[in-house]
């Protein structure tokens, strides 16, 4: 299958198609389902779509998708520096920021807040247990990731069920480590147990571990999240 594979980059008519991916990847992940408790696959989808152009065209903000025979089967999302964000916008044209005139951007603000209890705070999404896990995670990334240190954020990467496994994920990953190489920068990701085999297939090293424990909250009583870097291998 892999070599019917096509790496692409995402575009403001993906949306739709994005949404569907971030819905169904891990929609069973006992700390997603904890998070988002009684959420079903439509609302999940209704949701990111609310709220996805708007994170599409965010300085900095970074996405690839790969398609097999035209159909959007996976993505990715980076954080890039600024600088680097600025210049590969203008290399592509614009990128997804140049789609979007600014009564487009008014509209997916708008609908990005509608969707939202409060800024940053999705609705269905149970507060209470993400503030309950995000000391520990702060904690974490101030003690061992670097300060003052430019960096590429690999914040998603997220394939359909049925094609796990096949390549997918493998070929966004490449192309977050390639480029990272060549502009000399280290990438940092949170990773999940689903995703440690992939980043360390890509050189990925684990910094730390960071264990929740949301039984309290119908959960897990023991989920663990991995701060991982990948080092520059520009010489």
């Amino acid at each position: 299958m892999a070599s019917h594979l096509k790496l692409e980059d995402v575009t403001l008519s993906d949306r739709a198609a994005i949404a569907d991916i971030i819905a169904r990847a891990n929609f069973e992940d006992p700390y997603g389902q904890t998070v988002w408790p009684g959420s079903t696959i439509d609302s999940r989808i209704a949701g990111g779509y609310a709220r996805l152009a708007k994170t599409f065209i965010h300085p900095g903000h970074w996405f690839k998708k790969v398609t097999l025979d035209g159909k959007p089967i996976a993505y990715a999302q980076w954080t890039f520096p600024i600088a680097l964000w600025q210049r590969l916008n203008a290399e592509s044209g614009g990128g997804m920021d140049g789609e979007a005139d600014a009564d487009m951007k008014k509209q997916f603000k708008q609908e990005a807040n509608e969707s939202c209890v409060s800024p940053g705070w999705p609705k269905g999404l149970r507060r209470e247990v993400v503030e309950a896990c995000s000391p520990a995670m702060e904690e974490a990334h101030a003690r061992v990731f670097a300060v003052n240190e430019d960096f590429i954020f690999l914040d998603q990467v997220k394939t359909l069920p049925d094609y796990q496994g096949k390549g997918a994920g493998s070929m966004l990953v490449q192309w977050g480590a390639e480029l990272a190489d060549k502009e000399g920068l280290p990438t940092r990701l949170e990773a999940t147990p689903f995703g440690m085999t992939l980043y360390k297939k890509f050189d990925f090293e684990g910094l730390a571990e960071v264990h929740h424990d949301v039984s309290r909250f119908g959960g897990p009583s023991r989920y663990t999240h991995t701060l991982m870097v990948r080092k520059s291998k520009k010489d």
